[in-house]
């Protein structure tokens, strides 16, 4: 994919703190995060890496944050919450 640029993320780990999140839907998306934590990897990117569940409707995040939170623990990744879906149903501004 053209978005996978190993060289460019770890010229930006060199001069600075680099981290990657990746936005997961389904499965699928978590096995295309993982592909790509691979060969962020083999490139030598040694930053942190986020799973984070697709948000902005309430049931669409209630019912994938805990299935996502899973993946990341399951596969030694942090996950990033969206605090603002459960605290303010994701209202504008927040």
């Amino acid at each position: 994919s053209a978005a996978i640029r190993p060289e460019t993320v770890c010229e930006y780990e060199e001069v600075g703190y680099t981290y990657l999140k990746f936005v997961v839907a389904t499965e699928e998306d978590a096995e295309e995060a993982l592909e790509a934590v691979d060969i962020y990897r083999a490139a030598g990117f040694a930053g942190p890496v986020y799973l984070m569940p697709v948000g902005g409707v309430e049931s669409v995040y209630a019912l994938n944050s805990r299935t996502v939170a899973e993946l990341a623990m399951k596969h030694g990744l942090r996950y990033s919450d969206r605090l603002q879906v459960p605290l303010f149903s994701n209202a504008w501004g927040t």
